[in-house]
């Protein structure tokens, strides 16, 4: 079986599980993200080899950083001393040399997939106009547009790419294909702005391509720079045709925070807080 034909197959099961559970929204999609999350952080650890402890706390940790709207403060609390008792520990525990290490590599599983793709939820958890299945449609619009990104950059790489893009990181990725993939990314904002999306206004679809489609690149580049870094072509083998989780949402990771401030601060429509 082609490795394409098991990316096929892995979308035809996994698109309507991530889409069935996004239109569901509330705990479902918290629990998807969740899920996401775990899965891309421990491949994050993987990578960097860390192991005990500080694999264990840094796990739990990034569920407290996904759910730190939803959570009870004092299960928040609780986790919190838990790591500032790992910090007092590390310290005085003269076995280890390298303890502090371990401790930074943990801290940054927590900001880089964990709080990063955490505002996925978050952009999903705010509603528009009290309406969550707007929320619902932003968010497959959002997904659709980085989703269309990778696939345009792939397939218009492959067919015309000819000058490198990053040889040092990514040697088969090409200047033609990332802007087949940026493109790609225009057409399908502006295609969501005309039929789904009414509220969107001209400058959010244009926003959301250039934020989408160079954004997303950029964060594939992100991780395949980890890769390289540390010797994987992979960063694990869970989703047939695709590699790990990490493989598969790098492109969001980086732009889920940028999405929801744009939204947030810039966007031609209001976010209510569900929750409040």
């Amino acid at each position: 079986m082609s490795n394409l034909t098991k990316r096929l197959l892995t979308a035809l099961v996994g698109i309507p599980i991530v889409g069935g559970l996004t239109y569901l929204g509330s705990w479902w999609f918290a629990g998807l993200v969740v899920v996401l999350v775990l899965g891309a952080q421990k491949e994050f650890y993987d990578m960097v080899g860390l192991k005990g402890r500080h694999l264990f706390i840094g796990l739990m940790l990034g569920i407290v950083v996904v759910l730190r709207l939803e959570i009870q403060r004092q299960f928040e609390w609780m986790l919190l001393l838990s790591l500032i008792g790992l910090i007092t520990y590390d310290t005085f525990d003269g076995k280890s040399t390298d303890n502090w290490q371990k401790l930074s590599w943990m801290v940054a599983g927590l900001v880089y997939p964990a709080w990063m793709f955490s505002f996925a939820l978050h952009l999903r958890s705010y509603v528009i106009s009290s309406d969550s299945y707007l929320g619902f449609l932003l968010i497959v619009g959002l997904l659709l547009i980085v989703w269309v990104t990778d696939s345009l950059a792939y397939f218009t790489g492959k067919a015309f790419g000819k000058r490198p893009l990053a040889p040092a990181i990514s040697p088969k990725k090409t200047w033609e294909g990332s802007l087949g993939g940026f493109a790609g990314a225009l057409v399908a904002a502006i295609l969501f702005k005309l039929f789904l999306f009414s509220l969107f206004s001209w400058q959010d679809a244009i926003a959301c391509a250039i934020i989408g489609g160079i954004g997303g690149q950029v964060g594939d580049l992100v991780e395949s720079r980890l890769k390289r870094l540390f010797g994987v072509k992979d960063s694990g083998n869970v989703l047939p045709g695709h590699g790990g989780v990490l493989d598969r949402i790098d492109g969001l990771i980086l732009i889920m925070p940028l999405y929801y401030f744009y939204f947030k601060y810039w966007g031609s429509f209001s976010l209510y807080d569900f929750y409040n």
